[in-house]
């Protein structure tokens, strides 16, 4: 195609939302970003998806009468575990419910007595028993069980990144990256709805034709493009969910045998070449597959490690600002005198999902802030390096650390000092996630696949120098101890 244009990303964290803007050739050019909470809805914990798409529509209209920016697609990307459930008229039949809500132990026995224990399950669909109303499955479950009649009115079941685009377009979609999040209603051998879907009766209320990320979902709604001053024939595509769209710029590029390392509320290590099926030992551990935008199993895993920084960042370090630079001697300090921040602060989350959250050496701890940064930051590091390798099997690797913590010198570098055999690497991708719904917008409105277009993926790995201190390899072994192992 020739000509200029952009594509607009929306990208939807759990709390943050944005809207990006970036040109055919995947420079950013314009961006807002806001804050939502959660709310109350008819009695339900939600997400506040009505609030989100009015800031998503100010927004967009505020770029169409700059003039600035020919729009020619928009681009969805959204965190995992949310559904819209929709009656006939495409009206909601349930609020869009969080998955921080607590369905109950009864309701997770009672899941697991129907359809087969955890270990079974996670063999079966690849997907490990997660808290709250993180599996999906659980939440059909759940709200059949809880909500009867209203969800006996479910015409149609979309997940958030489509939902986005329906509400855009008035069209459904599904795409493979959130069937194979952690749902429990996907076969990962046949390629299709599963069993537990099956069972629940919900695999024929998903859109019938799976389409790929970069698909094109529909163009806007005449309501929308008056709402934001864009065409009507401005395209939104099938969307993706946002570890795999953080992923994709890395899967274009030849980088070898590398892991992802995803850092945010949630760290997020993902291995396109990880061993699949899962072995043995690593059913029981929060060990799973998610499916790539080309639908092939990534294998992965999840800890909260921001969740668990801004924890302890406020109750040990009293919110103090993170050190910019690693201090030797606190870090000499904390390893020497064994002192520790054992996770899971989530309990039966995580790589250590049978450790029992403590502090080690908590006197010395909450009266100096260094040495408590130092400490989580190890702590962190260490959980990391587990994830890691539970995801890539070992070995020799290259390690990219995006997001968060990759601008966190202490932790980058302790990851490097705990991985000798590893290359670890910062990547200079910034916004990884809306750069990944970018070029999913590109594709569309050209007619490529993500592969066509590697050559304008730009990435720089800048090489860690690894945090030498003495005793690491020793602290490792008793922290991994205390966690549980």
């Amino acid at each position: 195609m020739g000509g200029g244009y952009h594509v607009a990303a929306i990208d939807f964290g759990k709390t943050n939302k944005k809207v990006l803007v970036y040109d055919r050739n995947l420079r950013l050019c314009a961006s807002a970003r806001k804050s939502f909470g959660e709310v109350r809805r008819e009695g339900f914990r939600c997400d506040d998806i009505p609030g989100a798409m009015r800031f998503v529509a100010e927004e967009l209209r505020k770029l169409a009468r700059s003039g600035r920016y020919r729009i020619r697609a928009i681009s969805v990307t959204a965190h995992g575990a949310t559904l819209a459930m929709l009656k006939a008229d495409g009206s909601l039949a349930l609020p869009n419910i969080s998955y921080d809500t607590d369905p109950g132990a009864e309701t997770r026995k009672a899941f697991f007595e129907r359809f087969g224990d955890p270990g079974k399950l996670q063999a079966e669909t690849c997907t490990p028993p997660l808290p709250l109303l993180i599996n999906p499955g659980i939440q059909i479950f759940w709200l059949q069980r809880q909500y009867p009649k209203r969800f006996r009115s479910v015409a149609t079941i979309q997940f958030l990144p489509q939902y986005i685009g329906f509400l855009l377009t008035g069209r459904t979609a599904v795409e493979p990256t959130y069937c194979g999040c952690h749902t429990y209603l996907w076969d990962f051998d046949g390629n299709r709805f599963g069993r537990i879907a099956r069972e629940l009766g919900v695999a024929d209320m998903f859109p019938g034709n799976m389409n790929n990320p970069w698909d094109v979902q529909g163009t806007l709604s005449p309501e929308w493009a008056k709402k934001t001053g864009l065409p009507c024939d401005c395209i939104v595509t099938c969307g993706i969910h946002d570890s795999n769209s953080s992923l994709l710029p890395y899967l274009v590029k030849d980088l070898g045998r590398f892991v992802l390392n995803s850092t945010g509320t949630w760290c997020v290590a993902m291995s396109p070449d990880g061993t699949y099926p899962l072995s043995a030992d690593e059913i029981g551990k929060e060990v799973f597959y998610n499916l790539s935008a080309f639908g092939r199993p990534v294998k992965t895993t999840i800890l909260r490690g921001g969740a668990e920084f801004d924890f302890y960042r406020e109750r040990l370090c009293g919110g103090r600002p993170h050190p910019a630079r690693p201090d030797a001697k606190a870090l000499d300090r904390v390893v020497r005198e064994g002192m520790a921040i054992v996770p899971a602060l989530f309990r039966g989350t995580g790589v250590f999902p049978h450790g029992c959250p403590s502090i080690i050496g908590a006197d010395a701890l909450l009266t100096d802030a260094n040495l408590a940064f130092h400490a989580l930051d190890l702590s962190l590091a260490i959980q990391s390096k587990r994830g890691i390798r539970m995801a890539c099997g070992g070995g020799e690797a290259s390690v990219a650390i995006e997001g968060g913590f990759a601008g966190n010198a202490t932790y980058c570098r302790l990851l490097a000092a705990l991985m000798p055999d590893a290359r670890v690497y910062i990547s200079s991708l910034r916004e990884a996630t809306a750069y990944g719904a970018a070029m999913l917008g590109i594709c569309a409105v050209e007619g490529k696949t993500p592969r066509d277009i590697a050559e304008r993926v730009r990435i720089r790995l800048d090489p860690v120098e690894p945090l030498r201190t003495s005793g690491l390899e020793e602290y490792e072994k008793r922290f991994v101890e205390l966690a549980g192992g």
